[in-house]
């Protein structure tokens, strides 16, 4: 694809592939008002020549960490069975709401949808914790499972 031809997107697209995904910072040092930086961070990134510019400005940087989907799903998994001392109760249901988030298992209620919520999920994932740590679960089973038919 190369460089945009805009060349405030293509500022956009170099500082936000470079500072962390931080839309309005991006935007602000692309030119864009401070006043308007957060929506016109939202709006370019909408744009599929944007999308395409940034996921081609990040890919080095992911290939060279060796950072995949996989090695991601795998660090939360790990994260959310961690019971060692000193492991942290909020970063094991954090990483258990990411997976779920990942399997795309919460229902948005903006969108109307009749399937359960982020709370009711967080609340069930708790209960699977509490479960596995006092041994109540059935043995072999696991909190963060992928349903059959996602990996």
């Amino acid at each position: 694809m190369g460089k945009l031809e805009n060349g405030r997107w293509e500022r956009f697209c170099q500082e936000y592939a470079a500072n962390g995904d931080k839309g309005k910072k991006a935007a602000i040092a692309a030119k864009y008002s401070p006043k308007t930086a957060e929506s016109q961070a939202s709006r370019l990134l909408r744009n599929v020549k944007v999308r395409e510019r940034i996921a081609e400005l990040k890919k080095p940087i992911q290939d060279g960490l060796g950072i995949t989907a996989e090695y991601g799903r795998d660090r939360l998994k790990k994260e959310a069975e961690r019971e060692s001392k000193g492991a942290s109760h909020a970063a094991r249901i954090r990483a258990l709401e990411l997976l779920g988030k990942d399997l795309g298992m919460f229902a948005e209620k903006d969108k109307g949808d009749d399937g359960p919520t982020n709370e009711d999920l967080a609340t069930v994932f708790a209960k699977m914790l509490s479960a596995t740590s006092s041994g109540d679960a059935p043995s072999g089973t696991s909190p963060v499972a992928p349903q059959s038919g996602q990996a």
